[in-house]
């Protein structure tokens, strides 16, 4: 069954929403769990998202979309400029498709950008999605978290 979302561009009224998107990744298991220290606060948040609304020209990045699936906010898709994308999709929606599908978007919105993942080595899942994708693996990154 193929699972239906829509990616709409983000507003300042998404802002709350992104930033639980954020926080909850430090909920993850394990090696994949972000430390509470490196998710951003309130504030800084609210100013890298507002600046993204109000300038995309002098922002990092490309695009910015909240994933809706059945009507409900249930991730987000960014795409840098230098090519590099990424999206979180709400652990309660996990393993249900929607993150391929939002990859499948973003891949006919650019057909001749080259793209970038820059995928944890112990992340297998966005592993075996982006060669899904045609993706190939160019270089490890190594990195101490003390």
């Amino acid at each position: 069954m193929r699972i239906t979302i829509c990616l709409k561009p983000i507003d300042a009224n998404d802002i709350d929403f992104l930033h639980e998107l954020f926080k909850e990744r430090t909920k993850y298991p394990g090696k994949l769990r972000f430390r509470k220290k490196d998710i951003p606060t309130y504030k800084d948040h609210k100013k890298f998202v507002t600046s993204f609304i109000r300038n995309r020209q002098a922002h990092p990045y490309e695009s910015w979309d909240i994933i809706l699936y059945e009507n409900r906010m249930v991730g987000a898709l960014v795409l840098k400029k230098d090519g590099e994308w990424g999206y979180h999709v709400l652990m309660n929606y996990q393993n249900k498709g929607i993150g391929q599908q939002a990859l499948f978007l973003l891949i006919k919105r650019n057909p001749k950008k080259t793209l970038v993942a820059r995928i944890n080595p112990d992340n297998d899942r966005a592993q075996h999605i982006a060669k899904k994708f045609g993706h190939k693996l160019a270089y490890l990154t190594f990195v101490r978290n003390p």
